[in-house]
């Protein structure tokens, strides 16, 4: 449950100093999980089981005249593992994938680096960013500051394009697709008047998320999150699977609960973590080497006959 007390500004201002001296503490080493061995025995991979896999997914998809999606071994494996080598469930994950495309082209049309003001969501008002160094679990973690959103700095649709630039980004990462990925959404300002924009937005997300994206979310924790969330959980949550509501985790303002869980040393120190700033440069350039690659990934046009 979302938890309803309001926290006074004395309160929230103990937390916070609180959070800064518990970030000082030393972090501590943490061995990586072995991704060979963590792919045969979550994702039962192997190099003959890929091998095959591959072969009969790119066979289903060339004998689709309707797919216009790349059919190269990185794409074509980041859905097999997410759908842990059901072939035919890849298949429909691709297929959904590539009619959400056309069902949304406000979050996808001309959707590159370029396209988006990346340089206003991430350089000026730091509202979303992804950690170069995975966690305790071997997860990539991505940081939303929802709750700091507003419409002068960017549109809302333009902050969920620059998140789904970064989320593409899985298709080429090996760790993140065998070790899956988790979010920190802190939502800090968060107000009624975000209600309107975000609440279509984001059941739009979640459905896409869900349903046609090859990742493997593995938790969600919500920090900071005031009385009003209540009433933009309320409207997203029908649309939540069993699944990705299970592992959605309310931190509430108590960012200790979240060291359990997601260890601060790869975290901001905005976040009350101790690394002291993130490389947003870092983070755009290489969006922007990889731009062609986003062109084929979320493109748009139809294939030619």
């Amino acid at each position: 449950m979302v938890e309803n007390r309001a926290r006074s500004p004395s309160a929230t201002e103990t937390a916070a100093a609180t959070m800064r001296e518990a970030a000082k503490a030393p972090a501590q080493p943490r061995p990586q999980p072995n991704l060979e061995e963590t792919a045969r025995l979550e994702l039962g991979e192997t190099p003959e089981t890929k091998k095959k896999s591959l072969q009969y997914l790119r066979r289903l998809i060339e004998g689709t005249s309707s797919l216009n999606v790349p059919t190269d071994d990185d794409f074509l494996v980041s859905f097999l593992r997410a759908r842990k080598y059901r072939v035919q469930e890849a298949f429909e994950t691709v297929k959904k994938f590539s009619q959400m495309r056309q069902d949304l082209p406000e979050f996808f049309e001309d959707l590159t680096p370029a396209k988006v003001p990346i340089k206003a969501i991430c350089h000026e008002n730091e509202l979303v960013m992804v950690s170069p160094q995975p966690d305790a679990f071997g997860r990539s973690v991505a940081l939303l500051r929802l709750g700091a959103w507003k419409p002068s700095m960017c549109s809302f649709t333009d902050l969920i394009r620059a998140s789904l630039l970064l989320a593409g980004r899985s298709a080429l990462d090996d760790v993140t697709q065998i070790n899956g990925a988790a979010g920190i959404v802190d939502l800090k300002g968060l107000n009624f008047y975000h209600m309107v924009p975000l609440t279509s937005s984001l059941i739009k997300l979640v459905q896409f998320t869900q349903d046609c994206v090859p990742m493997r979310i593995k938790a969600l924790y919500i920090v900071n999150h005031p009385p009003v969330t209540e009433f933009l959980f309320s409207a997203v949550k029908p649309f939540l699977k069993s699944k990705l509501l299970a592992r959605i985790h309310f931190i509430g303002h108590d960012a200790s609960k979240l060291w359990d869980m997601c260890p601060r040393d790869i975290t901001p120190a905005e976040f009350g973590g101790t690394r002291e700033r993130f490389d947003y440069d870092r983070q755009d350039v290489f969006l922007r080497s990889r731009a062609e690659f986003f062109e084929r990934l979320y493109s748009r046009r139809r294939p030619e006959k």
